[in-house]
């Protein structure tokens, strides 16, 4: 059943397809530059945001845990052929793997972006939870006051009621995104708009999802 009742189920039964054959594209021509690593390196770069976009777009839709982890693992493959990655895929990959229970080559994409995990609380704690189940919020984060928020979720009492707030200013706060707003878009580039890092911090943390299930933002699994 479709999750994100801002566009229609055709809607993103097109966007799917669309992105697919995207992807597609891209895979042929990284078959024909295996040498080339700055080719391979550009054409990652635009691989890895379809892939991205197309999990949101298949969460969007309604698809089954399992569908969603064959995306999130040729994701992770993409991760792993690439030097450098952005902030928001990582982020968006490790969140996913934490709510699928999927380890799927984590200690590779750990290794292979450590330097970008280690600075960053928020993804360290993704990916040693991934690693050890082990919990550890240390650090600081490498983005500017976007996620600071999930602090006062950490050491809070209350956490649920924490992590509601922080989900209330969520869309407002990533208005320099490059997906903001992108419901109004006149072309067909939206693919949902979902907080799976708070999804992901609520599992790793053992909090009730009673009430930020109810967010608009909050993707439950």
């Amino acid at each position: 059943m479709i999750r994100d009742k801002r566009k229609s189920a055709e809607y993103f039964e097109k966007y799917i397809e669309y992105q697919k054959d995207r992807i597609a594209t891209k895979d042929a021509k990284l078959d024909v530059c295996a040498n080339d690593k700055a080719k391979r390196e550009r054409i990652n770069l635009s691989q890895i945001g379809y892939k991205v976009d197309l999990i949101f777009a298949e969460y969007s839709a309604g698809y089954s845990t399992k569908d969603l982890k064959i995306s999130v693992e040729s994701a992770i493959d993409t991760a792993l052929d690439m030097t450098k990655i952005s902030f928001e895929s990582l982020l968006n990959i490790l969140s996913l793997q934490v709510v699928l229970n999927d380890s799927y080559e984590i200690d590779e994409l750990v290794k292979k972006h450590s330097e970008f995990i280690s600075n960053d609380k928020l993804l360290n704690c993704l990916a040693t939870y991934l690693q050890t189940k082990k919990v550890v919020w240390d650090g600081s984060f490498s983005v500017a006051k976007v996620f600071d928020e999930l602090d006062k979720v950490v050491s809070s009492d209350k956490k649920d009621a924490e992590l509601n707030k922080y989900l209330q200013t969520w869309y407002v706060n990533r208005k320099d995104t490059s997906w903001y707003d992108t419901d109004k878009n006149a072309n067909e580039v939206y693919v949902g708009y979902w907080s799976f890092e708070s999804a992901a911090l609520a599992k790793v943390f053992g909090i009730d999802e009673t009430v930020v299930a109810r967010n608009e933002y909050y993707p439950s699994f």
